[in-house]
């Protein structure tokens, strides 16, 4: 018979919860629902021999109505209608599980609130005034009203450059990383060339501002 491992929980305050009691008293809804999208929520509860609840747990899928009310219920936990968006919480715990080869934990966490997937994901960051964001895996359209935003590419992401106008461009204070880089006549816009004349740019500037000085 294989010894079960056991391993713990860790919650937002960084308590690591290792038995039901230690859950139920430092519980985090949104925590919790991204360990049980990951899976790890049904290990940790076999683990530690908790099998009526694990079964419980089995059964849900995460696309009930009364999802978290059933969730908080199996765990013995009151449940007090917080506010929750479920698929935003299973689809960081998803990226945590596809991303774990790339980037260390802490990192992962630091940046998880700033990756999008797709295009209504990136406008609705940018709305929110977003200036670093990381592009996964998916082509893009960077709109031509956006300016002072840093670009970080995972999994070979694309971008489009609407209405691309070379000074124009360099002057909207964009920068970015790991990214191709493409205009709208699918023209690719090397980002050597960008990167030499926006240095460029910044050291003319900087001797300006130094030989203004008295």
């Amino acid at each position: 018979m294989n010894k079960k491992i056991k391993f713990p929980l860790i919650m937002p305050d960084g308590v690591q919860v290792k038995e039901l009691e230690e859950l139920q008293e430092n519980f985090d809804l949104e925590t919790v629902i991204r360990y049980f999208g990951s899976g790890q929520l049904q290990q940790w509860l076999e683990n530690n021999y908790n099998d009526e609840i694990l079964e419980e747990i089995k059964e849900l899928t995460g696309d009930e109505d009364d999802f978290v009310l059933k969730l908080t219920s199996a765990l013995g936990v009151d449940y007090s209608n917080q506010n929750i968006d479920i698929q935003d919480a299973f689809m960081k715990s998803r990226l945590k599980n596809e991303l774990a080869e790339l980037y260390e934990s802490e990192k992962l966490e630091e940046i998880l609130d700033c990756i999008v997937e797709n295009q209504s994901q990136l406008d609705k960051m940018l709305t929110d005034g977003k200036r670093k964001i990381y592009l996964y895996a998916n082509k893009f359209d960077i709109h031509s009203n956006v300016k002072y935003v840093s670009f970080y590419g995972i999994k070979n992401p694309q971008v489009i450059i609407e209405n691309y106008d070379e000074k124009k461009f360099l002057m909207r204070g964009l920068s970015f990383k790991d990214i191709e880089i493409m205009d709208s006549n699918g023209e690719l816009i090397k980002q050597n060339s960008y990167v030499a004349i926006m240095d460029s740019v910044l050291d003319i500037f900087s001797k300006f501002v130094m030989g203004g000085k008295s």
